[in-house]
């Protein structure tokens, strides 16, 4: 009998942790605080565009692409990341490992510079898959549970920046539907 409650017990704290899984958001920000996704080009030159993961719990490393887009009067200048490891680049396709599995936090995965003149209103800038020919097709995490032997890949959700953003852009900020009790118990010690 005790075997089969141990068993029960393992059981459903298993399955409780996988449903707190999430590969997170991966976000296109002009500041690492996260709160403008619009990269002003009032005269040429050398603009900084952040690629900010957040929500993500057991993740340790990113697979995704942002392509430079035609509306946009920039090149590709170079990317970097303070992650132990970077393979590519972020127009074709780049992974970020981050070294150990990471939770819970906002963290600037990759800071994209572009040089370029004024590009046109509400230019998009978006995320998508990799086109490295061992990554999946869509932005990805690569998630790394304790109690799975191999890591599995996720689908991320995305948000782009605009080049030239202003109020018809639609800026959005990431947010999931809560309660106020899964609120206070992120804060519970």
């Amino acid at each position: 009998m005790k075997h089969v409650l141990l068993m029960a017990f393992v059981l459903v704290l298993g399955a409780s942790m996988a449903f707190s899984q999430t590969p997170g958001h991966l976000g296109l920000y002009s500041d690492a605080n996260l709160s403008n996704c619009g990269v002003l080009e009032v005269y040429p030159g050398i603009y900084q565009v952040f690629v900010i993961h957040t929500l993500g719990t057991y993740v340790s490393a990113l697979a995704f692409s942002v392509p430079v887009p035609g509306c946009a009067s920039v090149s590709w200048l170079s990317d970097s990341s303070d992650f132990p490891s970077k393979i590519g680049f972020s127009p074709s396709g780049v992974e970020v490992f981050y070294g150990s599995c990471r939770e819970h936090a906002a963290f600037v995965v990759l800071r994209i510079l572009y040089a370029g003149s004024p590009s046109q209103n509400c230019c998009p800038l978006m995320i998508q898959g990799s086109t490295m020919p061992t990554d999946p097709p869509y932005p990805a995490a690569l998630m790394c549970p304790w109690w799975v032997e191999d890591p599995y890949l996720e689908v991320l959700t995305v948000s782009p920046a605009y080049f030239n953003a202003n109020a018809t852009c639609g800026c959005t900020v990431p947010s999931r539907e809560t309660t106020w009790g899964q609120v206070k118990a992120l804060y519970v010690e």
